[in-house]
């Protein structure tokens, strides 16, 4: 122990005469460190933040899953479900949860809020007894039975300001009377953090077809039951399903993931880039670390001899040179943490606006697990970039030439070569990692930058949904529509006003949520498949958004219940179902995918360009076709007003909200924003990776441009002998600093081949995840060039200052020296 506390000591005297050399090493180390345990706290709250429930490993959910239809982890219709929970005995327990928004009429103004309808039986599957009251009881899902509510308790507090007589209130949803029989437990959610309320859903067989997969299936695992076992015996019962039901079943599976499995699996592409990404900045970091070793290991060289010939043992040297190694990299962990706890701070405020996954931020800690791998990376670092330097010192400790008086050792061919080779190595992985965030990046403001097909700005946006108790029947629903448009039409500021189920940008249709068959043609096969996305939407929606009318004409108030039902179709529905040709006066009829009747014969009277329907993602969906009906004949309880105002969008939020009360006085309107906020809300996940990738980019170019000026720098310094033999023999200044720079070049254009290489790999890769990288066309050669030659730009930047004063070394003084 002593001897090894009295190593430490040696260290830090050691450590403490080279400031130069100290002060560099620990300021790459401490960024390198810092940036790794900012990331890594991220990856860790993904990967195992704490579920709320008792023991979560218990938990699993039932997926079906459909390799030809590329379905992974899809939902469960009712009547599956009910033959799984009778056939499967790996789940203790088995429960159906459906997620959906519901309007809630309770104390103060209406509200829109997110709430799930779960078997009763779901707070004892999970294993969560309510903070107040008691739970969901068994049939209270029942047609005749008293209905009844849970909320969550961040609901309770918000809406009944957290009153203990809460529990056995009546409030209504989505138009029904339901009681408050209990609140969560503080901090309780399961599936969406945004969950405000629980209710009741009793599945009887019949209620929907089997193709109608939209619910969650979840449920507690038996004893020594793992989520492997639990998937046999659901692909046997699948398996079973697909024989006796094949016009629905065939060619559906089943797959059981625990909580945490589920959590991991969706997490997995952001783990592995974030983890490729710390990796190769930490790696450059001990590079440059390394390569001042190197240089200093020169400087060390007589000191090593005088102790190898008063007895010190090779294996003595080398623990001294690892121990100060250690030392270095120890401190500078110690600074890495202070500057990463700065950096989870930062990536806390990022995330925290993200309704999806800001609940995460809170995970988002410098705790002790984090705190641990910090150090842990330190300590790893020092042996790494430590072991490098010290056995190439040990491995040619020649006492003979070294002790004589004046002798050098000098910088032999072999040590430059290596440490050519570890710039090289840094440059390749900064390349690499710098390629791959530009890629990500320009994929997505590619997406951004492109024409949507409509006008984006001064339009706002207002969600509702009537309940079915008030409005029946779509003859109501039209009138309540009409109504509130003329309503907001009459505000002085707005310019157009139209409604839509589907809300652009922010709000996918489904890739198919009815099939078409077009009168005169077969139903489509593979390459034409029949699935469209129906969209019903008010006349003037079309002006209103600024779409563009390519044929025949947009929706009139003509286009009314009782009149002939017509339909606007897309230009990639032409395509698909027409080959092209005219659609207008085409005859083309609906099946819903609930319903096998199909609807009316509906008359094509116009085709509109495509225009995106999708959110602003790298996983989207082609563009899908799509088929617009006219409100007045299939007026639908959920909707979107669309306004389009004359000054900016959210001055006429509250006149616009008051004047659909003006009809409704207890209909909820929430969200009630901007296009361009509710886009933005969406973003926020992207944005968050981004600036993760970017960051971590930017510190990697940051420590190659470190590492190339310190080997261009060192190579002065150890050649001025040689560059003033070239003065005196006539070598201008400006060669002089040409030839100088050209090293920094060679070196990065090594680094550039070797790292153009490895970003090729992790390009590809990404878009076999992302399949908006290969839409895009960010992955090509014009990114590959553009950060290529900025690296170029960077070298030679870099070289530029030892350059310069290499060309200003006087000959008399560099032979001086020698």
């Amino acid at each position: 122990m002593s001897q090894w506390i009295g190593e430490v000591r040696l260290a830090i005297r050691s450590l403490v005469k080279t400031p130069s050399f100290t002060i560099a090493s620990v300021l790459a180390l401490c960024l390198a460190i810092g940036a790794n345990t900012a990331v890594y706290s991220v990856i860790y709250a993904l990967q195992s933040f704490p579920v709320p429930v008792p023991e979560p490993d218990r938990i699993a959910f039932l997926f079906q899953e459909n390799a030809e239809q590329r379905v992974q982890q899809g939902g469960i219709s009712i009547d599956d479900f009910l033959d799984y929970r009778e056939q499967l005995s790996s789940f203790e327990s088995l429960t159906l949860a459906a997620p959906r928004p519901f309007s809630f009429e309770g104390p103060g103004e209406p509200v829109r809020v997110q709430g799930v309808m779960v078997t009763p039986e779901f707070f004892d599957t999970v294993g969560v007894h309510p903070f107040i009251g008691r739970g969901l009881t068994a049939g209270a899902g029942e047609a005749d039975a008293a209905r009844e509510l849970v909320i969550s308790h961040a609901f309770w507090r918000q809406s009944f300001a957290g009153r203990q007589d809460a529990v056995g209130e009546t409030v209504r949803l989505d138009g029904r009377t339901h009681t408050v029989v209990g609140v969560a437990p503080e901090g309780f959610f399961f599936i969406n953090p945004q969950t405000a309320l629980w209710t009741a859903l009793d599945p009887a067989r019949g209620d929907a077809p089997r193709d109608q997969r939209a619910q969650v299936a979840f449920g507690r695992l038996g004893n020594q039951v793992d989520s492997t076992q639990a998937t046999a015996e659901a692909v046997a019962v699948a398996d079973r399903l697909a024989a006796e039901y094949s016009d629905t079943n065939r060619g559906w599976t089943a797959r059981v993931l625990t909580l945490k499995e589920n959590l991991r699996q969706g997490t997995r592409l952001v783990r592995v880039l974030f983890y490729s990404s710390i990796s190769f900045v930490l790696l450059i970091a001990c590079v440059n670390v390394a390569n001042l070793l190197l240089a200093r290991a020169l400087t060390q060289e007589r000191e090593l001899a005088v102790r190898a010939a008063l007895g010190a043992s090779r294996a003595g040297l080398l623990r001294h040179q690892l121990t100060e190694s250690l030392v270095l990299a120890l401190f500078s962990g110690l600074l890495g943490v202070g500057l990463g706890a700065i950096g989870i701070d930062v990536l806390r405020t990022w995330i925290a606006p993200d309704p999806n996954v800001g609940f995460i931020a809170q995970w988002i800690r410098l705790d002790g697990w984090v705190t641990f791998h910090a150090f842990a990376v330190a300590a790893i670092s020092g042996l790494l970039f430590g072991s490098t330097p010290a056995l190439q010192a040990l491995s040619k400790l020649d006492l003979g030439s070294m002790l004589k008086e004046g002798g050098r050792s000098g910088d032999d061919r072999r040590r430059r070569l290596l440490r050519a080779g570890l710039v090289a190595g840094e440059v390749t992985l900064a390349l690499a990692l710098l390629i791959t965030a530009a890629t990500l990046i320009r994929a997505f403001q590619s997406i951004y930058d492109a024409d949507p097909g409509f006008k984006t700005d001064h339009l706002l946006t207002l969600q509702l949904v009537l309940p079915d108790t008030e409005y029946p029947d779509a003859e109501g629903r039209e009138r309540f529509w009409h109504q509130a448009r003329n309503r907001i039409q009459a505000l002085p500021g707005v310019e157009s006003v139209a409604t839509s189920t589907v809300l652009p940008l922010t709000q996918f249709p489904g890739p198919g949520n009815a099939r078409a068959e077009v009168e005169g043609r077969a139903d489509g096969t593979e390459d034409r498949a029949p699935n469209v996305s129906r969209i019903v939407v008010s006349e003037g929606y079309l002006e209103t958004m600024g779409i563009e009318l390519r044929q025949g004409r947009s929706f009139e108030t003509s286009d009314r219940t009782g009149g002939s039902p017509v339909a606007v179709v897309n230009e990639t529905f032409v395509e698909r179902f027409l080959g092209g040709k005219p659609a207008v006066g085409a005859s083309l009829r609906l099946l819903s995918a609930t319903d096998d009747e199909p609807g009316p014969w509906l008359r094509v009277v116009g085709v509109v360009a495509d225009h995106a329907s999708h959110a602003h993602s790298l996983r989207r969906p082609s563009d899908p076709a799509l088929v617009f009906l006219p409100e007045r004949q299939q007026a639908e309880a959920t909707a979107t007003m669309l306004v389009r105002t004359q000054v900016p969008p959210m001055e006429l939020a509250m006149a616009a909200r008051a004047a659909i009360w003006e009809v409704d006085p207890r209909l909820p309107i929430d969200p009630v924003q901007s296009l361009e906020q509710a886009v933005a809300q969406i973003d926020t996940q992207n944005t968050f990776f981004l600036r993760i990738l970017s960051g971590l980019a930017l510190v990697a170019l940051v420590l190659a441009a470190v590492g190339i000026y310190g080997i261009v720098s060192y190579s002065v310094s150890q050649r001025t002998r040689e560059i003033g033999i070239r003065a005196a023999l006539g070598a201008r200044p400006a060669t002089t600093a040409l030839w100088i720079s050209s090293q920094a070049a060679w070196l990065t254009a090594i680094g550039l081949l070797a790292g153009s290489g490895i970003a090729w790999m992790l390009v590809r890769f990404m878009a076999s995840q992302l399949d908006g990288i290969g839409q895009s066309k960010a992955g090509g050669p014009g990114t590959f060039f553009l950060v290529a030659g900025l690296f170029l730009f960077v070298a030679v930047a870099s070289s530029a200052w030892p350059a310069l004063r290499a060309a200003r070394i006087h000959p008399m003084e560099a032979l001086r020296d020698d």
